[in-house]
């Protein structure tokens, strides 16, 4: 049972992934999706700083955990499914 909220993050990650696409630009005066990358927006002196961060840590912890469940982490050398190559 502890798959079905971890899962939930999986299903959540995405949606605030596409506020942070459109909550950035607008805080980010001349911003142009085409001609600027999207990490200009959480640039260290941006002025979309504020609202990306925060918005980036969030979808990061959200991204790991469902990763986790759905088997798409990379196996480390200290993992038994790794050592029994």
């Amino acid at each position: 049972m502890v798959k079905r909220p971890l899962l939930a993050c999986g299903l959540v990650a995405p949606a605030l992934y596409g506020v942070m696409n459109f909550a950035g630009p607008m805080r980010y005066p001349g911003y142009s999706s085409i001609s600027q990358t999207f990490s200009e927006l959480g640039a260290i002196g941006a002025p979309s700083r504020s609202v990306v961060f925060p918005l980036t840590m969030a979808y990061d912890a959200l991204c790991s955990p469902s990763a986790q469940v759905s088997g798409t982490r990379p196996a480390h050398s200290g993992d038994s499914a790794s050592s029994a190559r």
